[in-house]
């Protein structure tokens, strides 16, 4: 672990970034710590970064500022900042800008800019000349807390309390259409999903703790937050690739020591079949105590027993929470308990794809990354989807979309029956679906 001082920290445009390079190829994660707050996020390699992007941050009025970070890999590096809708102004280098508004920045490499904001900068447009790399978040968020209250259970007033989150936004490349994710460990308040899109007439669609689908429409740079009260392992679907990250929220929430972090969710698209990561161990605060840390893995549900952490297959009594299907689809989670220090997860067939998010917890403080994301090329692939009828989307990958009657048959001759099937049908019984990678 590599210490960064202190006074290294962004203010408008500085030299203030760091290059962390190797003779091979190495995760990296980038921690910040303060008294009573953290958060940490899983750095994106040059190699893959991007000209353009879209902000993915938080913002409310009971928190502290959103905010950004954009960095030069070259010299001679122009930024183009174009501000959301959503936010009422923002000042960079003396002068202000208000909402739908561009501002310029020329960035020597190793250079960065930062802006910041009391309103939400979710969805602020990037573009650069040369390839960029983006942190963003909020400077002391208050993620969906509760007002001030007097809980009798415990014989104590509950406050309202504040935690500095941030991400590594990964490039437009890494975002997907099809994202799970499980309830955190040692919550019961649930979690805030936000979901970002990048393209217009973009169609989000989930299924709340009633099993009811929710369907809404996106613009490019607009996002949906999914405000779940009640923990329950979630799929979210989307009809063009989004950004989804996942927020845990304000400790008053649920009466729990922990607090607010935020995590970028891997898109299946993206699962990998093996991770190296690495678990903290302490915060810097002396009057708190070591993280309590997990690995959330989701996988293939006939496929979790070739999974091994550090080389061994996972303890019975190091599971949170056991194997456990998420509903409506072919794949599982699972919590499990990890120590401080470097970890490899990895499955036996190389061929087998999971997700994997690391975070750990203690008292007023939290801290969430993504454990890895595949970013090979993925050539032209589409999704198989669980289908619902007259779902409008290409369940069967055909380029077709709801091109089925229900009558029992395979009607388009692809071997699957009655898997994309038009609203106005009875939907059978014996439907073919999967939640599994096609190429075409």
């Amino acid at each position: 672990m590599v210490t960064i001082p202190v006074n290294a920290q962004l203010s408008g445009s500085s030299s203030n970034s760091v290059l962390v390079s190797s003779t091979d190829e190495v995760s990296v994660s980038g921690i910040s710590q303060g008294k009573h707050s953290s958060d940490s996020f899983m750095a994106v390699p040059n190699d893959v970064l991007e000209r353009e992007g879209y902000i993915m941050s938080y913002g409310s009025s009971t928190s502290g500022n959103s905010q950004f970070a954009v960095s030069a890999t070259e010299d001679n590096t122009q930024v183009v900042v174009t501000l959301p809708q959503t936010v009422s102004s923002v000042t960079y280098n003396g002068t202000t800008y208000s909402a739908g508004q561009s501002f310029n920045a020329m960035l020597a490499k190793g250079e960065s800019l930062q802006v910041q904001s009391p309103g939400d900068l979710t969805g602020t447009h990037i573009k650069a000349n040369k390839p960029v790399a983006m942190v963003a978040g909020n400077s002391a968020a208050d993620v969906e807390g509760l007002p001030e209250y007097y809980d009798s259970k415990s014989g104590h007033m509950q406050y309202r309390s504040t935690d500095m989150i941030q991400s590594a936004i990964p490039p437009v490349q890494a975002w997907g259409s099809v994202y799970q994710a499980a309830p955190i460990a040692d919550r019961n308040g649930g979690e805030l999903y936000r979901v970002l899109a990048k393209e217009a007439n973009t169609v989000v669609s989930y299924q709340n703790e009633n099993g009811t689908k929710i369907s809404t429409s996106l613009n490019a740079g607009d996002y949906l937050d999914i405000n779940i009260n009640v923990s329950y392992p979630i799929t979210i679907i989307s009809s063009k690739d989004t950004m989804v990250a996942r927020f845990s929220k304000t400790a008053n929430v649920d009466i729990s020591e922990s607090d607010s972090s935020m995590t970028i969710l891997t898109p299946q698209e993206r699962w990998s079949s093996s991770y190296q990561f690495t678990a903290l161990d302490k915060p810097l605060s002396d009057d708190v105590p070591v993280y309590s840390n997990y690995v959330e893995i989701v996988a293939p549900t006939n496929k979790t027993s070739g999974i091994k952490m550090d080389g061994q297959e996972i303890h019975s009594d190091d599971f949170y929470t056991d194997w456990t299907e998420i509903p409506g689809t072919n794949n599982s989670y699972a919590i499990v308990r990890i120590l401080a220090g470097g970890h490899t997860l990895y499955h036996d067939d190389p061929k087998i794809k999971m997700a994997a998010q690391v975070y750990g917890q203690t008292v007023s403080e939290a801290y969430a990354f993504p454990a890895g994301i595949n970013l090979s090329p993925l050539g032209d692939m589409c999704l198989l989807w669980n289908m619902t009828v007259g779902d409008e989307l290409d369940n069967d990958c055909d380029g077709q979309v709801d091109e089925e009657t229900a009558n029992n048959q395979d009607d388009d001759g692809d071997g699957l029956v009655d898997e994309d099937v038009f609203s106005n049908q009875v939907l059978l019984q014996n439907i073919t679906s999967a939640s599994i990678v096609k190429m075409v």
